[in-house]
């Protein structure tokens, strides 16, 4: 017969295990009892398919011990990786444990793990900024393949309580820039923190090109220095404070120079990563210094009048009283022995000679034929008169000639009498005499010269009045008022020494005559004379009355007379202004706190570096250009105007722009593109623009020689050595410039075209 599996009955059940039969196979599972290793059995019977059962049959069962996993644990702190060994602990007791069967059944939440194949070893790692607890799970098997339990580890992730602080290199100016605050640690146990110890950033770091290098003082003070003892960023410890399970660490950042930032990138901040290590726990202040990158603002001007010119009416009158002769100027007399002062009328006589000698350098500065100045002199006491070459009576005169006056007024040649019975003018002060003199010179000027007139030009007009006294004497001494009254004088006539002016008369006449009237006081008995000054100063130019100090000057020490008037007088009438400030003071252009490293112009086209390093212009261009020393460039622009700049630290941003006599048509506009590049090498790019349709056009261009590529210079007319093509045109020859290339053949033709248009 055949044996019927389904027939399997148990007899005799296991000791230390259960049973599971298939009824359809009759196959037996045997389940050991937790923790049972050793020999267990049971017995069964079977029947055939008569229904025969068979005699009882035993089984023996071998159980093996599987591996124990134990639960584990570690420690780590927070980003920081940690390895743990979670074998070490886990038995076998019948064989040995396989380390590369490790698997992990349960994974951590807030991090990662990477098992060690060959030793089972596992490697935790917290997610970013995670501090607390976490836990996995793992089984193992042994050499026989048997599998542990699961075993759970748990993770403590301590907080490093990091901070972030930032500092920002453009408050540098202004001195070193701080910033404070507190680390707070776990420190459930209130234990002591002991040392603080503040470690050095990985990150290299450099200030200026030089490394820094970090030195600890026995402060617990970390700093940083670069070789030459300069101090770049410090970083300060303060008192920890521990209370309730919680530790307190202060700290102080102190950045007192700038550091190097990566050029190379479009990031400007730098991440300086300080760890803090005390007995309870570690930190982390991750101080952030910002770039202070240069900056820089579009800015515009405008041409106001046509050309580079000087045109000036110069109106002085000086007090001849003679108090003028007391020797209290202030101003030593190198003619005098034991320290005696020079006379009040000799200072002032030096003090108008140094202002004509400005207004001569001004006249010179500008091209022949775009100048003139014209010199109206008089002098006071009580008459007042025109001051003369010797039998002349010239009422306006050439600067030459007035400072030859003024040599003459020096030595008493030319001096007018005192003696009111020789034709003198008396020793007394008459204000209104004084200003009636000025308003005769204009209705009644003798001789063939007159104030300048020019079409169109700009013409200043200032009046200087030069006195040591109150007035004591009036125009009409029986009537009148001392100094100019208030409003209108009473029977006011125009330009006569008998009758009274009044400041509204004056203003009238200044108004009239777009003239500025500077009133000056000097010597000591001009302590009270302001409130006389007054009446007589006044702009015409402008119609203001500012009575302050640009225009109402008392001066007991007369020592800063000569610089005084030669401030006031103008300028020639090119663009002045600056890149770097606005009209209103505020700054436009910087370099930040990194400092300056190179400053690049580019004008039509053609680019010049200034170098802070070498304190050097360089070009490649074939434009006129001159170096003038400290920083200063000067540039001849394709229309023939000049423009210059300071380039240097000193005065860094000033510029001024001299029109040319002429421009194409077609131009309306000159571009100075300017780039400032810091240390750093950080750069910032802006324009500015000069408006130039007020300059005279002289048609449009139709190709510029400055674009033309043909090569003239190979013909023997543009090389001359004597400059033929100058000769030709009838031109002076051009100044060979410093640092530059010689007048090249487009400003050869150029400037004939400019001044021979039958010929080009």
């Amino acid at each position: 017969g055949t044996i019927d599996p389904t027939t399997v009955e148990i007899t005799k059940q296991p000791s230390n295990g259960t049973l599971t039969v298939n009824p359809e196979t009759g196959k037996v599972t045997y389940t050991p009892n937790d923790g049972f290793s050793g020999a267990d059995e049971f017995e069964y019977t079977v029947k055939d398919n008569d229904g025969n059962p068979s005699n009882p049959a035993t089984v023996v069962i071998d159980v093996e011990a599987p591996p124990v996993a134990v639960d584990d644990s570690g420690r780590t702190k927070q980003g920081v990786g940690v390895e743990i060994n979670i074998l070490e602990n886990d038995t076998d007791v019948d064989g040995t444990i396989d380390p590369t069967t490790v698997v992990i059944t349960e994974q951590p939440k807030h991090g990662t793990l990477d098992i060690n194949k060959d030793t089972g070893k596992v490697t935790y790692t917290p997610e970013p900024g995670y501090s607390g607890q976490d836990n996995f799970k793992y089984t193992v098997k042994d050499n026989d393949g048997n599998v542990s339990n699961p075993a759970n580890v748990i993770i403590d992730i301590t907080g490093m309580g990091t901070v972030n602080e930032t500092v920002k290199e453009v408050d540098l100016p202004a001195g070193p820039v701080v910033a404070t605050g507190e680390i707070i640690l776990d420190n459930p146990n209130d234990a002591d923190v002991g040392t603080i110890v503040i470690n050095p950033p990985q990150t290299e770091l450099t200030s200026g090109g030089q490394p820094v290098t970090w030195t600890t003082t026995p402060e617990g003070v970390l700093v940083g220095s670069t070789p030459d003892g300069k101090e770049v960023v410090n970083v300060k410890p303060g008192t920890p404070v521990t209370e309730n399970g919680k530790t307190t660490v202060p700290y102080e950042v102190e950045l007192k120079a700038p550091v190097d930032h990566d050029s190379s990138t479009s990031d400007k901040t730098l991440d300086l990563d300080f760890g803090i290590t005390t007995n309870v726990g570690d930190s982390n202040l991750v101080v952030t210094v910002e770039d202070d990158a240069s900056g820089s603002t579009d800015t515009e001007a405008t041409v106001i009048v046509a050309e580079n010119t000087f045109y000036a009416n110069v109106v002085i009158s000086l007090d001849f009283s003679t108090s003028m002769e007391q020797r209290d100027s202030g101003i030593k007399d190198p003619a005098q022995q034991n320290g005696i002062q020079k006379k009040r009328y000799d200072a002032a006589l030096d003090a108008i000679d140094t202002m004509l000698d400005k207004y001569q350098e001004q006249l010179d500065s500008v091209a022949p034929g775009k100048g003139e100045v014209q010199v109206n002199l008089s002098g006071f006491a009580e008459f007042a008169t025109q001051l003369n070459l010797k039998d002349q009576k010239e009422t306006w005169v050439s600067l030459s000639d007035a400072k030859t006056i003024v040599a003459g007024l020096r030595d008493w040649s030319l001096r007018p009498e005192w003696d009111l019975d020789r034709g003198g003018i008396g020793v007394n002060t008459n204000y209104d005499r004084a200003l009636q003199e000025v308003v005769n010179s204009y209705l009644n000027p003798q001789g063939n010269n007159g104030p300048v007139k020019v079409d169109g030009a700009h013409i200043d007009n200032t009046f200087y009045f030069i006195s040591d006294g109150e007035p004591n004497y009036a125009a009409n001494p029986h009537t009148g008022e001392l100094g100019i009254q208030e409003g209108n004088a009473k029977d006011y006539k125009p330009g006569n020494q008998y009758s009274e002016i009044g400041e509204s008369d004056w203003t009238k006449f200044l108004k009239e005559q777009n003239m500025k009237s500077i009133a000056i006081g000097i010597g000591p008995q001009m302590g009270n004379g302001e409130k006389y000054l007054k009446p007589i100063a006044y702009d015409g130019q402008k119609g203001e009355n500012p009575d302050g100090t640009s225009d109402v000057i008392v001066l007991k020490d007369m020592s800063s007379l000569a610089d005084i008037l030669s401030g006031m007088v103008p300028e020639t009438t090119s663009v002045k202004g600056s890149i770097s400030h606005d009209a209103d003071g505020k700054q436009i252009a910087h370099f930040g706190a990194d400092g300056a490293g190179k400053m690049i112009l580019e004008v039509d086209g053609q680019s010049y570096t200034y170098d802070y390093a070498t304190g050097k212009i360089t070009s490649t261009s074939g434009a006129e250009w001159t170096d003038m020393g400290n920083g200063v460039l000067e540039v001849k622009t394709s229309i023939g105007s000049s423009f210059q700049l300071h380039m240097s630290e000193n005065e860094f941003g000033k510029y001024e722009y001299k029109p040319g006599a002429g421009r194409p048509s077609d131009v309306k506009q000159e571009e100075f593109k300017y780039t400032l590049v810091d240390k750093d090498g950080d750069s910032s790019s802006s324009t500015l623009v000069i408006n130039v349709e007020a300059i005279p056009a002289t048609g449009a261009r139709a190709m510029s020689a400055l674009k033309m590529n043909s090569p003239l210079d190979d013909l023997d007319v543009f090389n001359a050595v004597d400059h033929t093509i100058d000769s030709f045109a009838k031109t002076p020859d051009a100044v060979a410039p410093t640092n530059s290339s010689n007048i090249s053949v487009s400003q050869h033709l150029e400037q004939l075209s400019a001044d021979q248009s039958n010929l080009i």
